[in-house]
């Protein structure tokens, strides 16, 4: 589509591999939790709460990660002008004030 550039697509990429990889190791990490309350009480509840704040920055690279995906079908809410293509784009050419 004219209207999508490539680089776009590559932020979006970018930053979903990065929020899947942290998304995967906090997983890891609430398995660990789990394990350790059950037999490490201590232990368990400071996991519980490193698992929590984890839980938190996923939800927020997603939230990150959504937001670039949006910006590449929704011209409307993306902040660089150049990335936006206009469909009356070289209607007004001719057009010069003086």
């Amino acid at each position: 589509m004219p209207s999508i550039s490539e680089e776009i697509i590559e932020k979006h990429e970018e930053q979903a591999e990065i929020a899947f990889i942290f998304i995967e190791a906090t997983g890891l990490l609430a398995i660990i939790t789990l394990f350790s309350r059950l037999y490490f009480k201590r232990l368990g509840q400071r996991l519980t709460l490193l698992t929590l704040v984890a839980l938190i920055i996923s939800g927020g690279l997603i939230a990150w990660t959504a937001n670039l995906g949006g910006k590449i079908r929704h011209v409307e809410i993306r902040s660089n002008i150049d990335d936006i293509i206009s469909p009356t784009q070289g209607l007004y050419e001719g057009h010069k004030d003086d």
